[in-house]
């Protein structure tokens, strides 16, 4: 975050931006939401003066998700259905809802943390 803060001359809303959007904690990783990150950003650039805001408010189109599975092809359509079942399956232990959300994300898309 440091270095996007410095790329895009926002180091003055650091505070903010942690405030309104580091929504996540695993272990010692702070994880912020990008969408809502780089709309604040974008609108900083424009004026100076925004404040932030919750982006995600009204972003319920299915749109960007059905055009990436079009793009990625079958086996992450494949990689989808197993996600969602899986979570669904899971979704009536809500204490641990959100990690194990987090843990299935992290083994389909590969990406780790640590």
């Amino acid at each position: 975050m440091d270095q996007l803060f410095a790329d895009t001359d926002a180091r003055d809303y650091a505070d903010d931006i942690k405030n309104w959007y580091d929504g996540y904690h695993f272990g010692d990783f702070d994880v912020y939401c990008p969408w809502d990150v780089m709309n604040y950003l974008r609108d900083l650039q424009r004026n100076p003066k925004a404040l932030p805001s919750s982006y995600w408010k009204n972003t319920s189109d299915n749109a960007i998700i059905r055009s990436f599975i079009d793009y990625a092809g079958a086996s992450i359509t494949r990689k989808l259905e197993t996600l969602l079942s899986e979570v669904i399956s899971y979704r009536k232990s809500t204490k641990r809802s959100l990690m194990i959300t987090f843990i299935l994300l992290r083994r389909i898309s590969g990406v780790s943390f640590t």
